[in-house]
């Protein structure tokens, strides 16, 4: 079973079905550009507007997961 990659990347950034495309090429004994590949990404993270700042969505993710249990045992012990 195969997946068109233009289907399994719908409603998503052009650069991820280059990826695919480009890892779809690739032969087993190849040795994958690396380069490309980061500034495939790097383009679009610019062209997002995105902003470089060391927050990344799983350190948000944990404090407000720290952050509702403190809450909530705050509620508990009160």
């Amino acid at each position: 079973m195969s997946i068109a990659i233009t289907n399994l990347c719908a409603g998503f950034s052009s650069e991820f079905g280059i990826y695919l495309n480009y890892c779809r090429r690739l032969q087993y004994t190849d040795e994958p550009d690396y380069f490309y590949i980061r500034q495939i990404f790097r383009n679009l993270f610019y062209r997002l507007n995105y902003q470089y700042d060391y927050i990344y969505d799983w350190i948000l993710l944990k404090n407000q997961i720290f952050s509702n249990d403190f809450n909530h045992n705050k509620l508990i012990y009160d």
